[in-house]
């Protein structure tokens, strides 16, 4: 049987000789035999072998080089004639792969074969020559001093004399997917290409440092929490990154086997879930239940997969792994769309972030498929991605403090414009007084005055207008807003002395009757007496006493017992009985008529205990005040603990 080969002649930059590979593919089926024909660019220094190799699958962990060279009958070899890297799915025995090549030159040749992706466990590399067999291992098993080159990718180096042919045998193992990005290069051209990525490496990691290490330190002034998890999430996405790119590898874990063998399930998880709970902070989903029901869900997952990694195989993780990675990287953009649909300022930002990490990383899928050609940009252009969406998320945030800074200023603005006026106006006197210097005591003192009448009146503005804003306009008392703020103070010094909080609710009966029967107007005056009669038997300057809403008031009694508010409960009721309120007839000519009413009133008190909120003893007085009118009306109840 005779086997098909073709010579490819490759031009070097750097030589004017040609380098002739031959690739011989053989597949046996039956008495078939098939050849694959490599088709090499002149202009690239990097060779891409991944569409001109055969491979074999499903061989015994038995099968030596030798078995693979010698025409084993066990031995079907396939060709692999896509421009994409070689991908074996979830393989549980080794796989081989077959290269066959030729050096045409007048002089020996260095090569460097590269096996762009630095997570495969297991690879050994063997050259089959007339000479013999040079056998070289790498991977994520083998320490570094045993490999050929310590380098972030497999790397295997070898020689080629003048018109000599060889074959290239690769043995792969592992649990997961096999990727096989290949690539061939004469070592000049190699090293004087890697250079350059090393310096674009250094300065993508440099600048995700400087980022994670400036928005921590905006995060400890802040104390912002979506700061918090962007670090976070900027060393989760450096981290993942350097793993990738074979970076952590060969400086961060290179003696730590066990590590390396789970570090793309931990380093994804930890990215996926530090991106989730950023994302969770950053678009505020907790205001959309929906959303943050789902994205609670997608991090539970990625929590999962990282505390899972150690136990289960990479076959599992994938298959779990890429199909969710994919539907949370969609949902995180489809959720910030929505929202920035809906009016949220900060989700527009994130769309834009996010779209140029998924950009990256689709280019980077699409050069590894060989839809598109493997330049440094599109090798890395999910690092570069990644590092666009992390310097435009930091500007989000950057803008979202601004922003609420912004809101700050704008409820200050009319002080700042009085104090930009009278500054103005100062202004103006200190010129007039430089134009005319004998008049300059005189308009000092203007000034001046002007100035305080400006302050006070400012001043004033602001006392009235906090005053106004904590009492109730119809009784002169304090308003609902106002009390709650104080009974939490009030709560804590009642704690803190281990004494009685006693909450009594006094409530008009009948107000609808008297607001349908006299009016709104003589409604209004009944509570006006009603507010006035309460406080006049109110005896200590501590007691809180509010309007709660409607015809409802409120009184908060620190260091009284609930026996002692009754007490006083029963002569305000007494008193409240007594009034008489006078209502002008609604025609002329008809007699005044006089208005009277009783109260409900519900009271409870205890002492508070730690951490204790309001709304416990604010829901026990007023559930004794319902009992009161459910009871007849014009009667207190009292909360017991029994």
């Amino acid at each position: 049987m005779s086997f098909p080969a073709q010579l490819v002649h490759i031009g070097f930059k750097t030589s004017r000789l040609y380098v002739g590979l031959l690739l011989l593919v053989c597949l046996s089926f039956s008495s078939l035999a098939s050849a694959v024909t490599p088709v090499v660019d002149r202009g690239q220094g990097a060779f891409d072998l991944s569409g001109h190799v055969s491979y074999f699958t499903g061989a015994s962990s038995e099968f030596t080089v030798n078995d693979m060279s010698t025409g084993n009958n066990d031995v079907s070899w396939q060709a692999h004639q896509s421009e994409g890297a070689l991908s074996l799915r979830y393989q549980t025995e080794p796989a081989w792969v077959r290269i066959a090549l030729i050096n045409e030159q007048t002089t020996a040749a260095d090569y460097v074969i590269e096996v762009a992706w630095p997570l495969i466990p297991s690879l050994d590399f063997y050259l089959v020559t007339d000479d013999g067999v040079l056998h070289q291992a790498s991977g994520q098993l083998v320490e570094e001093a045993l490999q050929p080159l310590a380098h972030r990718n497999e790397l295997f180096p070898f020689q080629l004399a003048a018109g000599q042919a060889g074959t290239v045998y690769m043995r792969v193992v592992s649990d997961g997917t096999i990727l096989l990005p290949l690539y061939l290069w004469s070592q000049a051209e190699f090293f004087e290409y890697d250079s350059s990525i090393n310096l674009l490496l250094g300065l993508f990691f440099g600048a995700m440092g400087v980022m994670a290490l400036y928005n921590l330190s905006l995060a400890l002034l802040t104390r912002d929490k979506p700061y918090l998890s962007y670090v976070l999430y900027v060393i989760a996405l450096a981290a993942f990154q350097a793993n990738v790119t074979g970076v952590g590898g060969l400086y961060l874990w290179p003696d730590w086997l066990e590590f390396r063998l789970m570090s793309y399930g931990i380093t994804s998880g930890l990215g996926f879930t530090a991106a989730t709970i950023f994302t969770i902070q950053f678009l505020e989903l907790r205001k959309s239940p929906w959303l943050y029901r789902i994205s609670v869900g997608i991090l539970f997952f990625w929590v999962a997969v990282v505390l899972m990694t150690p136990f289960f195989s990479k076959a599992l993780l994938g298959a779990l792994g890429f199909p969710m990675g994919l539907a949370s990287c969609v949902f995180a953009w489809a959720a910030a769309a929505y929202l920035a649909f809906k009016g949220h300022r900060s989700a527009l930002y994130f769309v834009i972030a996010w779209s140029f990490l998924i950009v990256g990383a689709s280019l980077y899928i699409a050069s590894m498929a060989g839809i598109v050609p493997r330049t440094p940009v599109t090798e890395y252009a999910q690092a570069i991605g990644s590092l666009i969406e992390v310097v435009l998320l930091s500007f989000a945030l950057a803008e979202r403090i601004n922003r609420s800074n912004a809101e700050r200023v704008a409820a200050q603005s009319a002080s700042l414009s009085l104090a930009s006026q009278l500054a103005r106006e100062r202004a103006e006197k200190i010129e007039a007084q430089e134009q005319a210097i004998a008049v300059q005591a005189q308009a000092t003192e203007v000034l001046e005055a002007k100035v305080k009448e400006r302050t006070q009146a400012l001043s004033k503005l602001n006392s009235e207008l906090e005053k106004a804003s904590q009492t109730d306009p119809l009784t002169g008392i304090s308003n609902r807003r106002h009390f709650e703020a104080e009974f939490a103070r009030l709560l804590k010094i009642c704690n803190r002395a281990e004494q009685s909080l006693t909450l009594m609710f006094i409530d008009a009966d009948h107000f609808k009757q008297i607001n349908d029967v006299y009016g709104h107007a003589a409604g209004d005056e009944c509570l006006r007496q009603l507010s006035a009669c309460v406080q006049q038997n109110l005896c200590r300057a501590g007691d809180l006493f509010a309007r709660f809403g409607g015809e409802e008031f409120v009184v908060a009694m620190p260091m009284t017992s609930p026996e002692v508010a009754r007490s006083l409960a029963e002569k305000i009721k007494l008193r409240i009985a007594e009034l008489r309120v006078s209502v002008a007839p609604d025609l002329a000519g008809k007699p005044a008529q006089v208005c009277r009413f009783t109260v409900s009133m519900g009271i409870a008190g205890w002492v508070p205990q730690q951490d204790e909120t309001s709304d416990k003893l604010l829901k026990a007085a007023d559930a004794m005040l319902y009992r009161a009118k459910d009871s007849g009306r014009n009667r207190i109840d009292v909360w017991s603990a029994s």
